[in-house]
């Protein structure tokens, strides 16, 4: 393989674009994404040559050229503006003319794998052209739209064969450029109306939404306006709605629910339940003869035979159909608001979930048909379930704006649960028939419950569907009915009479891997429905508080799928990581926390619920700091600021041990000098008076001394202070002392003053002493 650097002339990889096949070819194609080709220098000379042999592998009978050509033609329009711009309207018009020549000639030139992936890559790449001319003003009017008059009707023809890889195109340019595709409007609805009533059920589900999302999009072109409304003089000055054409296909559609199901009508017994009658009388779709004569979706009209049962199928088949095409009408992204019948779309689907067998029995005359009666058993819960997809589509577009119909969703919803006939007990293994419509059922119960709260008092309908989400999730054994003993026993009573052969039957196979290996017939559930399953429990589990019963059964299957994941896959997934958490957080009536199971098997992963719910801590702090970067002259102050008050708090708590002084001598002392105050005043007898002898150089002496112990206990705290670590920024509270300092202030002025001399009172003696 030759090498190229992104130097290499653009001469050199045109010459080499023409033999270069695989991995030279891949080289070449990344090479041209470098940007150092976006020359304007290189525009005339060297570009042009390379886009001249692109054109001429385009032009080529040979299908791998035309596929090399188209590859080269992307990426160089895609990565190189100056080519797009000078040259992307060229290619464009080649590409269409090679594909229209194709598509002339399909059946011849399909009949080889590399013709249809050549028609497949012609495709792709005039879509890519397209999306890059179409956001320039200029190239998407002088290079685009002139040529959409001859692309749109080729794709068009092509999409009868190749629907797949049409209709996407076709999307794109019926929202971005309606108007010029209303001339081939009618051609396009024919084709389409074509593929919906004959080919619609042997489509894939992506090609389906395809078919349903043209339809609806061709209602962006605006529709004819009628002659009486524009004579009639009242209506003329009104003017209309931009979405005119669009609701009007919408009503078309939902008028055709009516008569399709007045004929299920023929078969249950509706006289059973009269408000059922009223709602579906109350449906739109009387259709007059004029009417029908104007009516967009033309679908062939139903053939059923009631002596071939498999033909009621169609009724299914047929809503399947309109309910497809309404879910594309009221979840498109539109040019402009449109008007959405909510109230007639929620009646549609309360009338489909309302044809039940559980309430609804089988008219008298059909009951006597065995195969009969079958399928329409079988044919009842698919009805239904149209219903519930209409539901999920709405809510899921108009969530909030549905909340007026949330009681006759759920009420409608319990309908759908198959109950054993004239019995009060959930069929469970018709749910397990079912089990692909009950995935849906969860979506919808999960989209519901974030706008019931917890409010809800009626929990007969989750406590339904709790049961039966439990019960799809078990592993079911294929066996299981051939070991049934009930059953094994009236095989026994039905074979008595039967003589064994004793010849073996060589042709028959050894029936030993059932009784040995039963564990190998086993069929497990899917990923994704224990997924919407276990999304549902966790969110009965935080809106509702459960019955024990219900309660233990989603433990027991949340705790042992976990372990079962964690040995196969060392891994639990996130949502039943998420289910433990909820069982934790919301026990319910329970007494016994899973707290230490779902900690066990969480210890790998860390979950930091369940760790604070096994360590709680206590906030660190109550009041929050604020931290601002800090300067150095910022730390210098802040250093000077905590030895200030380091000093002032060791000075405090010293002048608090030092003034310590007893309660009882305070009061004492407090008395005294009220028994001073109340003596009267007298006139003082110097023979009475004790004068204190003291030696008063003796004081002076014991202040200094104290002063100096003082003074040295104060550097001693200043030095351990300097080399200690700061103290915290929290004040702690002292002692009030303001009290006790002043007591003692006025106790020391006292002796001072009073020291010097001690008047004796007076003592009066009696006469009888005397």
């Amino acid at each position: 393989m030759s090498e190229f650097r992104s130097e290499v002339p653009v001469s050199v990889l045109a010459k080499k674009l023409e033999l270069a096949n695989g991995d030279e070819l891949q080289t070449i194609l990344r090479t041209l994404r470098s940007p150092t080709y976006v020359n304007e220098k290189l525009l005339k000379s060297e570009l042009g040559l390379l886009v001249t042999k692109i054109l001429k592998l385009l032009r080529s009978s040979d299908d791998y050229e035309i596929w090399k050509g188209c590859h080269t033609a992307a990426i160089i329009c895609a990565y190189n503006p100056l080519v797009l711009c000078s040259h992307g309207s060229q290619l464009l018009a080649t590409i269409y003319s090679k594909l229209e020549q194709r598509t002339s000639y399909y059946s011849s030139t399909s009949t080889t794998v590399q013709g249809r992936v050549v028609i497949e890559t012609l495709i792709s790449t005039l879509s890519i052209l397209m999306d890059l001319m179409r956001t320039k003003p200029t190239m998407s009017r002088e290079g685009l739209i002139p040529k959409l008059k001859t692309i749109i009707p080729t794709l068009i023809t092509l999409t009868q064969y190749q629907p797949k890889l049409c209709l996407p195109v076709l999307k794109v340019i019926l929202l971005n450029h309606h108007t010029t595709f209303k001339p081939f409007s009618n051609k396009y609805r024919t084709v389409l109306l074509e593929l919906l009533s004959k080919e619609y059920q042997h489509m894939d589900k992506e090609t389906r939404l395809l078919v349903c999302d043209n339809y609806a999009y061709l209602h962006l072109i605006k529709l004819q306006s009628d002659s009486n409304k524009d004579n009639d003089a009242t209506q003329a000055h009104h003017k209309a709605f931009q979405d005119e054409a669009w609701r009007a296909g919408l009503l078309d559609i939902l008028n055709h629910f009516k008569p399709i199901l007045k004929l299920v009508g023929e078969i249950l017994d509706l006289d059973q339940d009269k408000e059922l009658v009223k709602l579906m009388n109350s449906l739109p779709g009387d259709i007059d003869v004029d009417k029908k004569a104007n009516e967009l979706l033309k679908l062939p009209s139903l053939k059923l035979d009631m002596n071939s049962p498999i033909t009621l199928w169609d009724i299914n088949n047929r809503l399947n159909i309109l309910v497809d095409l309404l879910s594309s009408f009221i979840s498109l992204p539109t040019p402009y608001p449109v008007r959405i019948p909510l109230g007639s779309i929620n009646a549609v689907a309360e009338t489909l979930l309302s044809l039940t067998q559980n309430y609804l029995p089988i008219k008298r005359d059909l009951r006597r048909d065995a195969e009969l009666t079958s399928v329409i058993t079988s044919m009842l819960p698919h009805i239904q379930f149209t219903g519930i997809k209409l539901w999920n589509k709405t809510l899921s577009n108009y969530g909030k704006s549905c909340l007026t119909f949330l009681p006759s969703i759920l009420g409608s919803l319990e309908l759908f649960i198959p109950m054993r006939p004239k019995s009060n007990e959930i069929d469970f293994e018709k749910c397990q028939t079912l089990k692909r419509e009950f995935l849906f059922l969860f979506k919808l119960i999960n989209r519901l419950t974030p706008e019931l709260g917890h409010q809800l008092s009626e929990l007969s309908l989750f406590t339904k569907l709790i049961n039966i989400s439990l019960y799809l999730v078990e592993d079911r054994s294929l066996l299981l009915p051939l070991f049934n003993p009930e059953k094994k026993l009236k095989t026994e009573n039905n074979n008595k009479g039967v003589k064994k052969s004793k010849t073996r039957d060589n042709q028959s196979g050894a029936l030993s891997d059932l009784y040995t290996h039963s564990n190998q017939f086993i069929i497990r559930d899917s990923l994704k429905l224990l997924s919407e399953v276990a999304n549902f429990l966790c969110t009965v589990l935080s809106n509702w508080r459960l019955p024990s019963a219900q309660q233990v059964k989603i433990v027991k299957f949340a705790i042992t799928s976990s372990i079962k994941y964690k040995e196969e896959y060392n891994k639990i997934p996130e949502n039943f990581v998420k289910l433990l958490r909820m069982i934790t957080i919301y026990p319910g009536n329970e007494r016994i926390s899973i707290l230490p199971i779902a900690a066990t098997l969480l210890k790998d992963s860390g979950d930091d619920v369940l760790d604070v719910l096994c360590h709680p801590r206590v906030p660190m702090g109550i009041v929050h700091q604020i931290t601002r970067p800090f300067k150095e002259s910022d730390i210098e102050d802040n250093e000077i600021s905590q030895l200030e008050e380091s000093r002032s708090k060791i000075l405090d708590f010293e002048t608090v041990g030092e003034t310590k002084v007893d309660k009882q001598d305070d009061f004492k002392k407090l008395q005294l000098e009220n028994s001073k105050r109340t003596f009267t005043e007298r006139e003082v007898d110097e023979t009475k008076l004790f004068k204190k002898d003291e030696d008063v150089e003796i004081k002076k002496a014991k202040i200094s001394n104290s002063e100096e112990i003082v003074s040295k206990s104060v550097n001693q705290k200043e030095s351990i202070a300097a080399t200690a670590t700061p103290l915290p920024t929290e004040n702690y509270p002292l002692p009030d002392t303001k009290e006790v300092i002043t007591i003692e202030a006025n106790h020391d002025n006292d002796e001072s003053s009073d020291d010097s001399e001690f008047e004796i009172p007076e003592i009066q003696l009696s006469d009888d002493e005397e």
